[in-house]
């Protein structure tokens, strides 16, 4: 599950970068490709997490992953929905 964590985290630092030089007043570029890049990591730590709930007997793991693992994909569906915002508007001030 680490190795997800960290690709996922390189995918999000690389989003953070784009949102720090849009700041000073310019366009956002269009995200879809690297959101792309960090909802398909969502999923694959997502589909990992549930393996790892299956597999395991801690009783605290298996209470608390599901609630955190919906909670990762509903960030990477609004990440998703912000992205098509600022397709559409790149200087949205909502989506950013």
């Amino acid at each position: 599950m680490k190795k997800y964590e960290e690709v996922l985290a390189k995918k999000v630092s690389r989003l953070v970068i784009l949102h720090e030089e849009a700041e000073d007043g310019n366009a956002m570029p269009d995200l879809a490709r690297p959101v792309q890049a960090v909802s398909l990591a969502v999923n694959n730590l997502v589909k990992v997490g549930h393996e790892t709930i299956e597999s395991s007997e801690d009783s605290v793991l298996r209470h608390d992953m599901p609630s955190a693992l919906h909670r990762v994909e509903t960030a990477a569906t609004l990440l998703q929905q912000a992205s098509d915002m600022l397709r559409a508007d790149p200087f949205s001030g909502p989506a950013r």
